[in-house]
């Protein structure tokens, strides 16, 4: 088959997509499938570290010029491709596959509508309820958008049963949404050889910095947790806000704003702390507490979305509500070490429910029936 698969981020970026993407492109190739990859990037160029062409469409430009060339390269390589692999960049994604009448699959991670409207400060409402509520005519007509690409796709992708029953509310039939649970693929660890904090104990978040993320509440915790520092991998429009919240505090010393870093990095950081936590009260299906199970630290995550069906509280690691079950979680797992054992014994079992052969193979089945 001659797939398209198209992006928003890729390497050197990082986030799930950027993850993912290079991955299942990679295992598409090794198959025996055409693979092509189009994204926007901040780098431009070839790049020969991977084995199928990766087309980059540079980030820092304006808008429409960016769209634009987008939707070019989207037609010119779509004559081509037996499906389009939409993960990203989904507007275009859908006037493409329009016009050249090629099927799309699209990977559902979240929902579009709901974070331009909380961080543009149209709505205050959470994920689940932004789902049922109507909302002022401009939140209407990001519904409206979102609804249109989801409905023209073939067939949706979503990572979790939450998001599942999120895609069913947008109008899409069931019949035409498939949950394949993400994997972890493992990477060699870079190594950190000094800690990047004059304290005992690390706990490590990895973060867009975004409002629904929770940090500054993380950064609230540390006043309760002697000698302990907070390792900040991500970055995003929250971080001069996160960065005065730490001096208001008094916790400057105690916190380490990494920014983005390469996965490899990013698991080494994580592998040189006590605890992940992961406070986020929106989230689809986080890859990343996979990476925090694969590295063996305890997890603490909020319960909200896709989570439960990774954590089950106490066993492969602890579920929180709030700030106060927040700290008390932090405080247990760095204090009751045979808590923290039990919890990264049963987490590193768990994982062999996320293999990365079942993602693959079933990711490409529904591209192939689609064909």
């Amino acid at each position: 088959m001659r797939i398209l698969i198209v992006t928003g981020i890729f390497p050197p970026d990082i986030g799930g997509p950027a993850t993912y993407v290079p991955a299942i492109g990679r295992y598409l190739a090794g198959a025996g499938h055409q693979v092509s990859v189009i994204t926007w990037s901040r780098i431009v160029g070839e790049d020969p570290q991977y084995s199928f062409p990766v087309i980059r469409i540079p980030r820092y430009q304006n808008r429409l010029v960016r769209s634009l060339q987008t939707l070019a390269a989207l037609v010119r390589l779509g004559r081509e491709a037996d499906v389009v692999f939409a993960n990203g960049l989904t507007f275009e994604s859908t006037v493409a596959s329009s016009i050249l009448r090629r099927p799309m699959i699209l990977k559902v991670v979240g929902d579009w509508a709901w974070e331009r409207a909380f961080l543009r400060k149209w709505t205050a409402a959470d994920f689940s309820h932004f789902q049922r509520e109507k909302g002022a005519l401009r939140i209407r007509l990001l519904k409206k958008i979102r609804n249109w690409w989801a409905r023209a796709a073939d067939r949706i992708i979503v990572p979790s049963c939450f998001l599942a029953d999120c895609v069913r509310q947008w109008g899409v039939p069931a019949e035409r949404i498939k949950v394949v649970y993400n994997s972890f693929d493992p990477l060699p660890l870079a190594s950190f050889h000094s800690d990047p904090l004059p304290v005992s104990r690390n706990v490590v978040t990895v973060a867009r910095l975004v409002p629904w993320k929770g940090v500054d509440d993380i950064i609230r915790c540390l006043r309760h947790l002697e000698d302990v520092g907070l390792v900040v991998v991500g970055s995003g429009p929250d971080e001069p806000a996160l960065r005065r919240l730490a001096r208001s505090l008094g916790l400057q010393e105690r916190i380490f704003f990494a920014g983005s870093r390469s996965r490899p990095e990013t698991l080494g950081l994580m592998k040189a702390c006590q605890a992940f936590v992961l406070n986020s009260s929106y989230e689809g299906f986080p890859h990343v507490i996979l990476e925090a199970m694969s590295v063996g630290i305890p997890v603490i995550a909020r319960s909200a979305g896709g989570v439960p069906e990774i954590i089950q509280d106490g066993h492969n690691g602890l579920l929180i509500t709030d700030t106060e079950s927040l700290c008390r979680g932090l405080s247990s797992v760095l204090q009751d070490k045979t808590l923290s054992k039990r919890l990264t014994r049963n987490a590193s079992e768990d994982l062999r429910r996320f293999r990365w052969e079942s993602m693959y193979e079933q990711t490409e089945a529904i591209l192939c029936r689609d064909s």
